[in-house]
C-alpha cells in the first residue's frame, strides 16, 4: 500500500494542536479506493452508534501517524474520532499477506460472513478489527456525555474507564454477530457453522489487543493503565458470548452442543496464530504458558474489575447484565 503524501492540518483539541490529516490526493488508484471506501463506511458507523445514543456530533478523521492507535478528543461542542494511517496500513497488510496462515481452516464462516455483508474475504478480519476500535472509542464518548467515571486524567481510574470501553466495544460486536449467527441458523440450522463464526470474529479482535497493547507476559494486573491483554480478552469472550447465547435462547434458536468452554478456547488459539506471526513462536509459547498458570489469578482479577465497575454505576455493564438476565 502506497502511502498518501499530502495533508492538510486539522485542529483536534481545546488546546489547538494540530494533526497532519491526508487528502485524497495523490495516491494510487487502489489505495484511494480503500480510504474512500473506509471513510464513507467508517462516517456511516459513527453517525448510527452516535446517533443512538443521542451524543454530541462526531468528525471522522484519518491521521497522518504510522503507529496503529484510534483515540477520540473533545473540541469544542463536538467530538473528533482519529483513526491513524498506522492503524489501516498495518492491519490491512496483515490480514492479506497472512489470511491463508491464520484462517485456512475457516472457509465455510468467511464465505458466509462475505456474502452476508457483501466484504472481501481477506478484509473482513480488518473490517472487524476497525469496527472494534471505533466502538470502543465511542464508548468513551458516551462515558463522558453520561460523566460516569473519574476524569481521565486520573491514572488509578483509567484502566477502568478503559475496561468499561471495552465492554460497549464487546456489546456493539455481540449484536453485529448476533445477526449473522441469526441468519445463519435460519439458513441451515447448522450451530457448529454458528459456533466458527463467533470464534472467526472473536480471535480477529484478539489480534488488535495483541498488536496494539502486546501483553507482559511476566502478568500484571494493570498493564500501562489498561487491563492486562488475558483480562481483556478474557472479558470480551465472556461478554459477546453470554451475550449471544442469552439471545439465542430467548428465541429458542440454540441446541444442546453449544459448547462456551470450547468457543473461548478456540478463540484464544485462533487469535494465537496471529502472535505466532508477529512476535514469533517462542514468545506465542510463553503466552500459552503464563496463561495456564496464572489463569485462577486472571480469573479473579477479572471478576473484580467487573465489580469495581458495578461499584461505579457503569452504564455498560447494568446495560449488559440488564440484558442477559432478561433472556434467561
Amino acid at each position: 500500500m502506497i502511502l498518501p503524501y499530502k495533508y492538510r492540518n486539522v485542529l483536534y483539541s481545546s488546546q489547538a494542536h494540530a494533526r497532519e490529516v491526508f487528502v485524497f490526493e495523490g495516491l494510487d488508484a487502489e489505495t484511494e479506493t480503500l480510504y474512500r471506501t473506509l471513510d464513507f463506511d467508517l462516517s456511516q458507523l459513527i453517525y448510527k452508534i452516535t446517533n443512538h445514543f443521542q451524543l454530541t456530533l462526531t468528525h471522522f478523521v484519518f491521521i497522518n501517524n504510522h503507529t496503529p492507535n484510534c483515540f477520540v478528543h473533545p473540541f469544542g461542542t463536538f467530538n473528533v474520532l482519529g483513526l491513524h494511517v498506522g492503524f489501516i496500513t498495518y492491519f490491512d497488510n496483515f490480514f492479506k499477506e497472512n489470511h491463508e496462515a491464520l484462517f485456512s481452516d475457516m472457509k465455510k464462516p468467511i464465505d458466509h460472513i462475505s456474502k452476508i455483508y457483501a466484504w472481501e474475504p481477506d478484509s473482513i478480519a480488518f473490517k472487524i478489527c476497525l469496527q472494534y476500535v471505533i466502538y470502543h472509542e465511542v464508548g468513551h464518548i458516551i462515558q463522558k456525555t453520561n460523566s460516569q467515571n473519574t476524569s481521565n486524567s486520573h491514572d488509578s481510574a483509567r484502566y477502568l474507564i478503559e475496561f468499561d470501553a471495552d465492554i460497549c466495544a464487546a456489546i456493539q460486536i455481540a449484536r453485529n454477530i448476533l445477526q449473522v449467527v441469526q441468519k445463519v441458523l435460519c439458513e441451515t440450522g447448522d450451530m457448529k457453522l454458528a459456533e466458527q463464526i463467533i470464534i472467526y470474529i472473536i480471535s480477529a479482535v484478539a489480534t488488535v489487543m495483541w498488536v496494539v497493547l502486546p501483553p507482559d507476559l511476566n502478568y500484571v494486573k494493570v498493564q500501562k493503565n489498561y487491563p492486562h491483554f488475558f483480562i481483556r480478552f478474557l472479558a470480551f469472550y465472556n461478554d459477546v458470548v453470554n451475550y449471544i447465547e442469552a439471545s439465542l435462547k430467548s428465541n429458542n434458536q440454540i441446541t444442546e452442543d453449544f459448547d462456551l468452554h470450547k468457543i473461548g478456547l478456540e478463540s484464544l488459539r485462533v487469535s494465537l496464530r496471529s502472535m505466532d506471526i508477529i512476535y514469533g513462536k517462542e514468545s506465542t509459547e510463553n503466552a500459552i504458558s503464563v496463561f495456564r498458570q496464572r489463569f485462577p489469578e486472571i480469573k479473579k482479577d477479572y471478576l473484580e474489575f467487573h465489580q469495581e465497575l458495578k461499584t461505579a454505576d457503569s452504564t455498560f455493564m447494568k446495560f449488559w447484565e440488564q440484558y442477559v438476565k432478561s433472556r434467561i
